[in-house]
């Protein structure tokens, strides 16, 4: 189940409070079951090429970064409080070349985003058995030479049949049974599983069905609103990724010659708050966190130093910009916005500026009317593009006895993470969600 969802006003960068530092080198963990179906060896072999492709961008993106931290290190940082004009000279940010691409809403997307936001109904039919599509929650425990072995056992999870989440045959099996059955599952896990302990065993198990939820019958009226609701997110996504695009021309096309340090150290100390709270909600200290992390002390300072440099270079092109522009945090407009903001987030103004941090607020406000003004200024090319496949890959596995872990980086989906405004630094809500039991695969 979903909390409910706080504003949380941190640039893109920012909700990695959790993630900054598994983004630079850190490993994030996650879990799943032995249920959990495995990446096939000739699965692996057709994607040899494309992994070798982006083996390559991730090496060139590695070289990029590593170029920046250190322009960004050698920056140097100025005590006093000088006039903007001291710290960057702004480059050309009227008149930009844009491509606004906006993705085409097909038949195939419109009926899969309907099935989406409908949900479920609960199954009451006592006759009723579980069919394909159905999420059938199930009470499962699996052994092998009739003794449970870790990992294999869940009170309550919900499978979605069809999905290919469990080893071949265990969702079959859950086909035909009704709710409150209990049936024994004979089956054998792939010869190349992940756990040396499983590969290639035969067990069984013993499943319960708790209950049955069967999505809903979709509407013509259903699919007309989920095809306006659908272009309406094409459409942010458009504009986000054009203003993203237009942010980096005005950044490159300038200057930046020296940082204040007191910018510096007002988003350092943010985001350090940020992060302690990070740790706290994750029952963990500060040490035990970089241990996991595989971070020590000198390093995660070096890399949240390097955050708030590049916040604190962000702010100097928004003051810059703002300046040029003649629009302030002193005028209505402003004023206007973070009420607004703070409406939206269900809290006052100055609980907002408590949690967020006046800057960051600032920043995104900002930054919000500027590229506003900017894409008013340019010269925009709209482009339709046809939507790309989702194609979920099969993820490896988790080794039972942990000695062999594959990690994955968290991302916006582990943190369930909606852009509320169309630029990579606006504004995110996070809603972080209850832990589901063991047994998904990982996507």
């Amino acid at each position: 189940m979903k909390r409910k969802q706080v504003m949380i006003l941190l640039m893109a960068a920012t909700f990695a409070a959790g993630s900054i530092l598994a983004g630079c080198g850190g490993s994030g963990s996650s879990s799943a079951s032995p249920a959990a179906a495995s990446a096939s060896t000739s699965d692996a072999d057709d994607a040899d090429d494309t992994d070798d492709a982006a083996d390559e961008d991730l090496e060139e993106e590695d070289a990029e970064q590593e170029e920046y931290d250190a322009w960004l290190d050698a920056l140097p940082l100025v005590e006093d409080d000088v006039p903007v004009e001291d710290c960057i000279t702004l480059g050309e940010y009227k008149g930009l070349k844009l491509t606004k691409e906006v993705t085409k809403v097909t038949d195939d997307a419109v009926e899969s985003y309907a099935k989406e936001n409908l949900g479920t109904d609960e199954v009451t039919d006592e006759n009723a058995t579980v069919e394909n599509g159905d999420t059938a929650n199930i009470a499962y425990v699996g052994e092998k030479d009739g003794v449970a072995f870790d990992g294999g056992t869940s009170d309550s999870y919900d499978l979605e049949i069809g999905s290919g989440t469990f080893i071949d045959g265990f969702e079959d099996g859950v086909i035909g049974m009704k709710k409150g059955e209990t049936k024994d599952l004979n089956l054998k896990f792939p010869d190349d599983y992940g756990s040396e302990e499983l590969a290639g065993q035969e067990v069984v198990f013993h499943v319960t069905v708790n209950s049955i939820q069967r999505p809903k019958q979709i509407t013509d009226a259903d699919l007309d609103a989920a095809r306006t609701a659908l272009a309406a997110e094409y459409e942010e996504d458009a504009v986000s990724v054009m203003q993203t695009d237009a942010w980096e021309q005005i950044k490159d096309a300038s200057e930046i010659k020296q940082l204040r340090k007191s910018t510096v150290d007002e988003y350092l100390a943010q985001l350090q708050v940020e992060l302690q709270s990070w740790i706290e909600s994750l029952s963990m200290t500060k040490e035990q966190y970089l241990e996991e992390q595989g971070y020590t002390e000198e390093e995660y300072n070096k890399e949240m130093n390097r955050y708030a440099r590049d916040m604190a270079v962000e702010n100097l092109l928004i003051e810059a910009m703002a300046k040029a522009e003649g629009i302030s945090a002193d005028d209505q407009e402003y004023k206007d916005k973070l009420d607004k903001l703070a409406s939206d987030s269900g809290i006052t103004v100055e609980e907002l500026t408590e949690q967020a941090g006046k800057a960051a607020i600032y920043q995104y406000i900002m930054t919000d009317r500027l590229m506003n003004r900017v894409i008013g200024y340019a010269e925009v090319t709209e482009k339709e593009v046809e939507p790309e496949d989702e194609d979920y890959e099969d993820y490896d596995y988790i080794d039972v006895d942990d000695s062999d872990v594959e990690y994955e980086d968290l991302d916006a989906e582990d943190l369930d993470v909606e852009a509320d405004d169309a630029d990579a630094d606006d504004t995110y809500e996070i809603e972080l969600d209850d832990e589901e039991d063991a047994g998904e695969k990982n996507n």
